[in-house]
């Protein structure tokens, strides 16, 4: 069964000739994001925890549109190929792409901040108030040691 936020990213439609569109195209998918569950994270070990999102950046790119984001690390037609609600680390934190290839455009969020839920331990927030917060944190909190 597929995953509420899955069921989103896969509906989205992109902006259709209008950049008014995205708005409600996003908040579907923000909507599913934010109220339909969290990252589970070495699930079934001792060492399972949970991370929860809280704030998120959208990205929308069109290679033959109108609508350009000069922020969006994945931007040429070569760069097409992955898989909808791939996780791509870059500089500035975590990506989820939804992107078209048939509609030649490249969509993401950017998971800007998210609450740890670790048994038997405190919840807490990761996020720009923090002092000691950085783009890349949730690299670490998601993917571990992997990427280093």
């Amino acid at each position: 069964m597929e995953s509420r936020l899955f069921q989103a990213l896969k509906a989205f439609k992109g902006a259709d000739g209008c950049e008014a569109n995205l708005y409600e195209e996003f908040k579907k998918i923000a909507e599913a994001a934010f109220f339909s569950g969290y990252f589970l994270i070495n699930g079934g070990s001792k060492d399972a925890y949970k991370l929860k999102l809280t704030c998120i950046e959208f990205y929308y790119h069109e290679d033959d549109g109108n609508i350009k984001d000069e922020k969006k690390y994945l931007k040429g037609k070569d760069e097409f190929g992955y898989a909808l609600g791939a996780v791509c680390p870059n500089p500035s934190g975590v990506d989820v792409l939804f992107d078209d290839p048939q509609k030649k455009y490249h969509a993401s969020f950017l998971i800007r901040g998210y609450k740890a839920i670790v048994p038997g331990e405190k919840e807490w927030e990761n996020n720009e108030k923090r002092k000691d917060w950085a783009p890349h944190d949730f690299w670490y909190d998601f993917f571990g040691e992997q990427i280093c």
